[in-house]
């Protein structure tokens, strides 16, 4: 079994919950007590993003479809503060995909093109942005002020640009008037 972040993209972009969550509980099996603080806060976060996502597809979407699950909407805020305090760039495009999965109105296509493009980004984040940026054209359009950023800008976005985006998106996912609906 191949643990964490390799096969779980794959069961959440096939839109199956319960394999997910099987490779999360993998993903965290797998971390040993003998772990830095720093490897294993990252470990975590890794768990608590496939979290968002395998909460989001057992509640049956996103705020798209109807609602956010209340425990995926705080797991994800919390996920993104704590990746802005470790300065986890990576993660941070990661949050922006997560984001957009649960939230695609306040997360907009601007920062899903950021996760899509950047290359600080991990292969499978890469590869599940540029998923759901196709199938958003392809159902009717983009959203937001840049829906396709060119490379080279997308390329220039500081460490520091980047984690202000998170830590803005965060702020935009607490404001935002979400409908959140409850187990």
């Amino acid at each position: 079994m191949v643990v964490g972040g390799d096969c779980t993209p794959l069961a959440l972009e096939a839109g199956d919950a319960q394999a997910a969550e099987e490779h999360r509980q993998a993903h965290l099996a797998a971390l040993s007590p003998l772990t830095s603080v720093r490897a294993r806060a990252h470990w975590l976060l890794v768990a608590d993003l496939l979290r968002v996502e395998v909460l989001s597809l057992s509640a049956g979407g996103s705020e798209a479809s109807g609602g956010l699950s209340a425990e995926a909407l705080a797991t994800l805020r919390a996920a993104l503060a704590m990746i802005v305090a470790y300065r986890f760039v990576p993660l941070a495009l990661e949050g922006f995909t997560t984001a957009y999965a649960l939230a695609p109105a306040v997360t907009g296509d601007r920062l899903l093109a950021v996760a899509a493009h950047h290359p600080a980004a991990r292969y499978h984040t890469r590869r599940r942005a540029g998923g759901l940026l196709q199938a958003r054209e392809a159902g009717g359009g983009a959203r937001g002020p840049a829906s396709e950023p060119k490379r080279a800008a997308v390329a220039g976005l500081t460490p520091d640009a980047l984690l202000t985006l998170a830590r803005e998106l965060d702020q935009r996912l607490g404001s935002a008037h979400v409908q959140v609906t409850e187990p």
